[in-house]
């Protein structure tokens, strides 16, 4: 078990977004790539198509996938990050991708809304706008899960 977040997609018929989404996604991936490597913790992280990131050596954990093609997209999906520093880029990407796929893409997170905040930061400086957090209090499209306290 570890920290995790999770993604679904409802429809997958954004591709326009979800293009949009991935060219902003590896603006951040670009910015922190001294914390990032391929998806085993070695090497150069892989986003050039397909995007394959995870921590360095000890500090890598699982892989973070999002393919090229929002048709490629897995219906559902997560990440267990376990907290370790490249948290904050697979926050920022999916808060990223959170704002162009809208109420198509639910998120939920082992997290709390403030553990959020560091990746949503990062995204909306690289990006040089707000990125908004998709778990505070007032979205709406979340509901509280009944486990822990993230929001689906």
């Amino acid at each position: 078990m570890g920290y995790t977040h999770y993604w679904n997609t409802k429809k997958r018929t954004n591709e326009s977004g979800y293009k949009k989404a991935l060219i902003e996604i590896r603006k951040v991936l670009e910015l922190k790539k001294d914390i990032l490597a391929g998806s085993d913790g070695t090497g150069d992280p892989d986003y050039k198509t397909d995007i394959y990131i995870n921590g360095k050596q000890d500090d890598s954990h699982e892989t973070f996938f999002l393919p090229d093609t929002l048709k490629q997209i897995k219906k559902s999906d997560f990440c267990k990050t376990n907290r370790k520093p490249y948290d904050v880029v697979v926050v920022a990407c999916l808060s990223i991708l959170k704002e162009h796929l809208g109420k198509d893409l639910m998120l939920s997170s082992d997290g709390e809304a403030k553990e959020w905040e560091e990746g949503c930061n990062l995204a909306s400086t690289v990006l040089q706008r707000p990125i908004r957090n998709p778990f505070e209090k007032q979205s709406i499209d979340f509901i509280k899960r009944s486990n822990s306290n993230a929001f689906i």
